[in-house]
């Protein structure tokens, strides 16, 4: 199975999964798989239904055990039985989740890729400063956008312009490390701290609002 990483500490616990296997082969993973395969016919997409299903084996595989996703009617996730607060992300054929018993948390996975090129006007600000990583900027600008994706679920407003209302404060992109990251959308201004990795196909954020 191609579970990538499962990553715990006192706070939370992360893991990442590249989908590889049929829906077919992932449906075996349940005890009640009829169950799952009702949930998905609603679903014309078979990459949508690929997502759905490896999202609830991901979390099976953090917790040991099996967890009803629901979801808000602005789409955000949460468990339905409130154990957790839970965040999830999609990109290319990876999934990612974060989870906390105690705290609210945001993740977001990013697949390497020239398609950020063309849409740095629309998210980087003038007085966010990219930076040069192996040779190019295009990992600082999909860490700019991933940071920003994380702020947005995190704060669970409508109308945030990404460009506008979320600011990236300056820091030098390596392998891996943290950054900070400023909301202007809410009289609160808020300030997260965003932790990141860089593996070779994406790039992973995350925040624990503590």
């Amino acid at each position: 199975m191609p579970l990538m990483r499962i990553h715990k500490n006192k706070t939370h616990s992360w893991g990442i999964w590249k989908m590889q296997e049929s829906l077919d082969e992932l449906l075996l993973s349940f005890d009640n798989s009829s169950r799952y395969e009702n949930e998905i016919e609603n679903f014309s997409s078979s990459k949508r239904q690929l997502e759905y299903i490896t999202t609830r084996i991901l979390l099976k595989h953090m917790l040991g055990e099996e967890k009803r996703i629901a979801y808000h009617p602005n789409g955000k996730p949460y468990l339905s039985d409130n154990s957790y607060h839970i965040s999830i992300s999609h990109s290319g054929d990876f999934v990612a989740i974060i989870l906390s018993n105690q705290y609210v948390v945001g993740i977001d996975i990013e697949k390497y890729g020239m398609k950020i090129d063309s849409l740095v006007s629309r998210f980087i600000r003038l007085d966010e400063s990219p930076t040069v990583f192996q040779g190019e900027k295009r990992w600082s600008y999909l860490l700019h956008w991933s940071a920003k994706e994380v702020v947005f679920k995190i704060l669970n407003e409508q109308n945030v312009d990404f460009k506008k209302h979320l600011k990236i404060e300056p820091f030098q992109t390596e392998s891996y490390g943290s950054f900070l990251a400023q909301e202007s959308r809410t009289v609160d201004n808020r300030l997260f701290n965003i932790f990141y990795r860089i593996y070779p196909e994406f790039v992973l954020t995350w925040s624990v609002v503590e």
